[in-house]
């Protein structure tokens, strides 16, 4: 049945929204029986009477759910069947807890309050996705990448791969500490990055900058190297924290040879994997802002690429990122898609706006 848009006040008065509460896939009164008003916030008339859930509704739904559970897969689940799915997930959460301390951490919780795309979300209503996600995704795909790129385990030992595998998840998990509220639309705050004082930046590398004002890459080292989350990486990892944030940022100094391995270099292919034009942020920030805001430009077959990747060893030992040719198209359209979601989605001239309204407010405080 098409709809008449051409009378919107006839629409309305068509309308019969839903007034009852969803409990086990269906519409009921509330077990009170009372009801609220709901109004139009233009007029002031009353559009519907809506029931009022209280404290017994909730419990009606949980048991409805709880029933419902019952009633599917694991309730036709044999003992041993259940047995086995409960220790499968015992033993991810088991191989996973250093990780897990990372992200119960509260530098990593505050990522839930902060929106992936800032203000984009008033101009794509489901770009509401926040940097926790994204970060987990990032995390998720660098461990992958890493697995495809040492596929043939060339490690002197299996504790070493694990080593260098949770140091390059850990800084894709981690890469994102450092933005603030509002994402990138607040960095014209941030003051300059002699304010950080960031201990652990090669002081010839920084020289040029340190009157410059601060970037979220730089609160990113801050809080690997110079908070409590620092503490908790040394008790959790056999590596430090600045070799996190060595993969971050190519201004930390490192001091040892971590990243050596015989008579190779792995620093470079693993940063790559953090930082480069086909890294784990980029391959997931695409996608998922794709999905989010509906845009379809950032669409790439990110599977294939990461199935693809390879590493090249130069004639000094230094490890790079590569990729076969087979996924070189698919490549083309990566790189084709990230410029088309900086044009039509992070660029668009509305969120740009509010970006405006947010340093002009600021700067109106002075």
């Amino acid at each position: 049945m098409a709809l008449d848009l051409t009378d919107p006040a006839a629409l309305a008065a068509s309308l019969d929204p839903p007034t009852r509460a969803l409990i086990g896939g269906r519409s009921v009164e509330s077990a009170s029986g009372r009801t609220f008003a709901t109004l139009n916030p233009a007029t002031g008339a009353e559009l519907a009477q809506v029931a009022e859930c209280d404290a017994t509704d909730v419990d009606r739904a949980v048991a409805a759910a709880r029933t419902a559970f019952e009633d599917g897969p694991w309730g036709r689940m044999t003992p041993s069947d259940r047995k086995r799915l409960i220790l499968r997930f015992a033993s991810l959460v088991e191989a996973h807890t250093d990780e897990l301390a990372i992200i119960d951490a509260p530098h990593f919780q505050r990522l839930r309050r902060i929106k992936q795309l800032g203000f984009a979300e008033l101009v794509f209503p489901g770009a509401v996705h926040n940097r926790y996600l994204h970060s987990i995704g990032a995390m998720h795909l660098a461990g992958r990448a890493f697995d495809v790129c040492f596929r043939d385990k060339p490690f002197a030992t299996k504790e070493a791969r694990h080593s260098y595998r949770h140091c390059v998840r850990l800084a894709a998990l981690c890469h994102d500490l450092g933005h603030a509220p509002f994402s990138h639309a607040a960095e014209f705050a941030m003051p300059p990055l002699r304010d950080l004082n960031i201990r652990c930046y090669d002081p010839e590398k920084v020289a040029h900058r340190m009157g410059e004002r601060a970037s979220h890459e730089d609160y990113t080292v801050a809080i690997l190297t110079q908070s409590s989350l620092a503490e908790t990486i040394r008790e959790h990892f056999d590596f430090c924290p600045e070799h996190v944030a060595r993969l971050v940022s190519h201004e930390v100094m490192i001091e040892d040879d971590f990243f050596s391995h015989g008579e190779f270099d792995l620093r470079f292919l693993l940063s790559q994997i953090i930082s480069s034009d086909l890294d784990s942020d980029r391959l997931d920030y695409l996608l998922r802002d794709s999905y989010f805001t509906g845009a379809r430009y950032g669409q790439t077959d990110v599977n294939w690429l990461v199935s693809n990747m390879a590493r090249h060893v130069d004639e000094e030992g230094r490890v790079s990122l590569a990729i076969d040719r087979r996924a070189l198209y698919a490549f083309d359209d990566f790189m084709v898609a990230r410029f088309h979601m900086f044009v039509m989605v992070y660029f668009h001239h509305r969120t740009n706006a509010y970006d405006r309204m947010l340093l002009e407010f600021l700067d109106s405080l002075d």
